[in-house]
């Protein structure tokens, strides 16, 4: 289990992404006729009501570095920002760097997920989920599994690539190079006519 502790930050200290601070801006600007707006009218107004309450709420810290690079809570340290300053003090729970690199690196994986997610999906009769997809049927375990061998299998045909060149750079050949060149050599000799 992993332990965060609970300090003070500032919040012009942290990290908000600028994705986030453009949409807010937007919704500020187009009012009600932009697409976020519900959203960010409706975050505002529990945040007004309640305040930053993370105790009220399961899991309701916002989650940062000591750096304030954010996992969790972006939304809300944004509206806060906007309504209070950036030099009013909230409790956040401190994460650790490596923690915060294996939830981007999950995020990430969500991202290359999304074209899957986004489609129709629908539960089999053994209860299986099922996404369809340019007229085929994919389980959740088959999107997962394609996906870690896109990111497991890059970089591994890379570094083997890599360890080749090398090898071919300091001379040395593998087995199925000399035998590719046996056989170019015997193919390339003349034949005698009997």
């Amino acid at each position: 289990m992993i332990t965060m502790t609970i300090k003070k930050h500032k919040l012009k200290d942290l990290k908000i992404p600028s994705l986030i601070k453009d949409d807010y801006k937007q919704t500020k600007k187009q009012d009600i006729y932009y697409e976020s707006y519900e959203y960010w009218k409706a975050l505002q107004s529990t945040l007004k009501e309640d305040g930053y309450n993370p105790e009220k709420y399961a899991d309701g810290y916002i989650k940062c570095t000591s750096g304030g690079s954010m996992t969790d809570g972006n939304h809300r340290a944004m509206v806060l920002l906007d309504m209070y300053g950036g030099d009013l003090e909230i409790d956040v729970k401190h994460i650790t760097k490596s923690y915060y690199i294996l939830c981007m690196a999950v995020a990430v994986l969500g991202k290359i997920a999304t074209p899957f997610a986004s489609k129709k999906s629908h539960y089999a009769n053994d209860g299986k989920m099922i996404v369809e997809w340019k007229g085929k049927e994919y389980t959740i375990f088959q999107i997962v599994k394609a996906t870690l061998k896109i990111v497991l299998l890059i970089p591994l045909a890379l570094l083997i690539h890599i360890v080749g060149k090398i090898g071919l750079l300091l001379g040395i050949k593998s087995k199925r190079i000399e035998m590719y060149n046996k056989m170019r050599n015997y193919d390339e000799k003349p034949r005698k006519n009997k």
